[in-house]
């Protein structure tokens, strides 16, 4: 983390030194997140929200949403159910103004475990886009459905999917790349 902490610096000051704002939003979603996975939250939502303010002043719909859905995990750690909530109908209406079903299913997924989403719409949508979703994107819906639904159908699917990112990445990597994501390694740790 350490090592993408002063990478997103660099980033960051050379952006802001020669005004591309672009870069600038991108680098402070870069500190935000990893001011998640380190769960300092209170960090990470300033840093998140400096970034969305970015993304919505350039009209950046889906970097918009997923920004969103970052702030909306902040807020299931936090107990904050109903901001988790807003955040992710956020997203949703934003991914579906620009028809991207991709993100739509790991969205809709994620709403499936709060008050008032429906397990069977993110199903749905995950089967229909079956062979279209990449790796990772599938592995998170499949993991969000498991905590949904609690069935060991959905954490298999999410275990065979890591498997998968895992053997494709360099064997030095391999380890690094379940320790250092939050989300790797709750799929890697459950039972």
């Amino acid at each position: 983390l350490e090592r993408a902490h002063d990478h997103y610096r660099r980033s960051h000051d050379l952006s802001v030194e020669v005004g591309m704002r672009r870069e600038v939003g991108a680098a402070l979603w870069g500190f935000g997140s990893i001011a998640v996975e380190r769960r300092e939250w209170d960090r990470a939502i300033g840093y998140l929200e400096e970034a969305l303010a970015i993304h919505d002043d350039l009209s950046e719909v889906e970097t918009a949403a997923g920004t969103h859905a970052t702030l909306a995990e902040v807020a299931v750690e936090q107990g904050r159910e109903a901001d988790a909530v807003q955040h992710l109908d956020v997203a949703l209406e934003r991914v579906r103004s620009v028809n991207d079903e991709l993100h739509e299913v790991e969205l809709l997924a994620a709403r499936a475990c709060l008050p008032g989403g429906s397990v069977e719409a993110a199903v749905g949508k995950l089967e229909a886009m079956q062979g279209r979703m990449t790796v990772s994107g599938e592995m998170n819906a499949a993991w969000s459905l498991y905590r949904a639904t609690g069935k060991s159908r959905w954490l298999g699917r999410a275990r065979e999917l890591l498997e998968r990112l895992r053997a494709a990445a360099p064997a030095a990597d391999r380890d690094a790349m379940v320790e250092g994501q939050r989300i790797q390694r709750a799929i890697w740790e459950s039972e």
